[in-house]
């Protein structure tokens, strides 16, 4: 949509008056030229034309060129929407219109105008301009008192984040999450459940031709195991126990000991799957007869 709107008319018969188009820079789509085009005082009948203008901005060797928008082609009214091309740098140019008969063979005529000129004043800085003085002020004193509402919620919130004791008992059902540092009067105390006890026989099962007990508890993200007889007859490379989910670490667990029968070395290790491997120090089977006894831990990730 247009903001101003002028009229200029363009005498293809007179070569002496220059007709002049003016813009400010940085207009874009603002100004509609209403063109009136004319061959002394009888309007060019623009019935089966075209009719084009070209335009070289300041400072540019190329000319920019648009189809006017034809009002009434018998009365040869034309109008040129100015864009932000023609406009984009300030200082003095040329523009040119172009009338086109069109028809087979294509173009059958052409006519051109005298050079126009075209000027593009330079357009003011408003960076740093402020409001008037009476909104002015209505704003700034809205401001300040945003400013201090800003401050009391920041303090709100900085004393609710912030560090903060707790002392006493404290109990808390579910996960919890805190904000910032905690301190504790003391060492927080952890619930400590009962020793699960895998044997051959029970709820909690050796696999294989295991024997013997593998006890185990979790306490925290940390998982207690003792191995209390743990032998097998044979050598083998099979589990004697499988972690439940929950209790499995995030990487391998190896611990290296001494069994009780032979003095063989051996290895305890944990998947991270969860089945417990008693092997020789190189990975292999474990010592036929040897009775294992042992405590070991590690961190529970799975």
């Amino acid at each position: 949509m247009s903001i101003f709107n002028k009229t200029l008319t363009i005498d293809f018969g007179n070569i002496s008056d220059a007709p002049e188009i003016k813009l400010v820079q940085g207009e874009e789509d603002a100004r509609v030229i209403h063109l009136k085009l004319s061959d002394g005082n009888t309007a060019v009948n623009l019935t089966g034309c075209t009719a084009r203008i070209y335009v070289l901005p300041c400072g540019e060797t190329t000319p920019l060129y648009e189809d006017l928008t034809v009002i009434t082609a018998a009365s040869g009214k034309v109008d040129y929407v100015v864009s932000g091309n023609a406009a984009a740098i300030a200082g003095a140019g040329k523009f040119w219109i172009e009338i086109i008969q069109t028809g087979s063979p294509d173009p059958l005529s052409v006519g051109y105008s005298k050079e126009g000129k075209l000027s593009v004043a330079a357009k003011q800085d408003f960076t740093g301009a402020i409001i008037a003085s009476t909104v002015f002020s209505a704003l700034q004193s809205a401001l300040a008192t945003v400013a201090t509402y800003l401050s009391r919620i920041v303090a709100l919130e900085t004393a609710d984040t912030q560090n903060f004791k707790l002392s006493g008992n404290q109990s808390a059902a579910g996960n919890k999450t805190f904000t910032g540092i905690v301190t504790f009067s003391n060492d927080p105390v952890l619930p400590n459940p009962a020793w699960i006890d895998a044997t051959t026989s029970g709820a909690h099962l050796l696999l294989g031709t295991w024997a013997g007990h593998v006890k185990y508890k979790k306490v925290g993200n940390r998982v207690y195991v003792t191995l209390d007889g743990l032998t097998n007859p044979s050598a083998v490379g099979t589990p004697a126990y499988n972690f439940p989910v929950g209790l499995r670490p995030g990487i391998n667990s190896i611990d290296s000991f001494t069994g009780r029968s032979t003095g063989a070395d051996v290895r305890a290790v944990v998947t991270t799957t969860g089945d417990l491997y008693l092997q020789s120090p190189t990975g292999g089977y474990n010592t036929a007869g040897e009775q294992y006894d042992q405590s070991f831990e590690y961190l529970a990730e799975g």
